[in-house]
């Protein structure tokens, strides 16, 4: 008899035996999923300058004029909140967890604005459609904005164009491009957003520079 039930339990364990694999399986890939999940933290990065303010001592603005800032123009490559890292000189990858906090498009039309309204160059700097045409545009092409990594070590990449177009003479009356790749002490993505942003600042500083030159001079 007890023969008869050994035989017969043997039996029903082969017929459900692919059940209990598959049951098996499913659990696994679930607990793994959720170990995953709990691991993984996307992480962003601001792009950000600190303001520069000219000395009130200056009562208005050097131009009566208005301008106008025209939204970023980025390579197809960078423009998204993708961060892009260059191993090759021909191939990029972008980075699976970590990205910028604003799109680049808004983040370098808006530093434009802050930096030129705090310099009291114009008498009015908007991105937004105003009501009378302004004579300037201020305009930004980027090129690169990108990490390289290269033999080990990482860099910070941009390359942009800023451009101050006058819609009068229907030509660019001032320009600044520059092309920098500054090493980094560590492989530290927050160190690369801090030193895009320093040599973004550092750039529009020059660029607006150049503005108070062209106007002084009575163009």
């Amino acid at each position: 008899m007890n023969l008869i039930n050994n035989i017969s339990m043997k039996i029903s364990l082969q017929r459900y035996k692919p059940y209990y694999l598959f049951y098996i399986l499913a659990g696994a890939m679930l607990f793994l999923a959720g170990c995953s999940s709990k691991s993984v933290i996307r992480k962003y990065y601001l792009l950000e300058i600190n303001p520069q303010i000219v000395s009130q001592t200056e009562q208005k603005p050097l131009s009566p004029d208005l301008c106008e800032i025209v939204p970023a123009d980025i390579a197809p490559a960078y423009a998204h909140q993708r961060i892009a890292v260059r191993q090759r000189s021909h191939e990029i990858s972008y980075y699976q967890y970590h990205e910028w906090a604003i799109d680049p498009v808004d983040v370098f039309s808006g530093v434009m604005r802050e930096h030129l309204q705090n310099q009291q160059l114009f008498e009015q700097v908007s991105d937004v459609v105003l009501r009378s045409i302004p004579r300037f545009q201020a305009r930004t092409s980027v090129y690169q904005l990108e990490a390289v990594d290269r033999d080990g070590d990482l860099y910070a990449h941009l390359s942009v164009r800023f451009l101050l177009f006058d819609q009068a003479l229907e030509r660019p009356v001032v320009e600044h491009t520059f092309n920098r790749m500054e090493p980094l002490k560590e492989r530290d993505l927050n160190l690369f957003a801090a030193f895009i942003s320093l040599m973004l600042q550092e750039e529009l500083t020059h660029f607006s520079d150049k503005i108070r030159r062209y106007l002084v001079s009575g163009n």
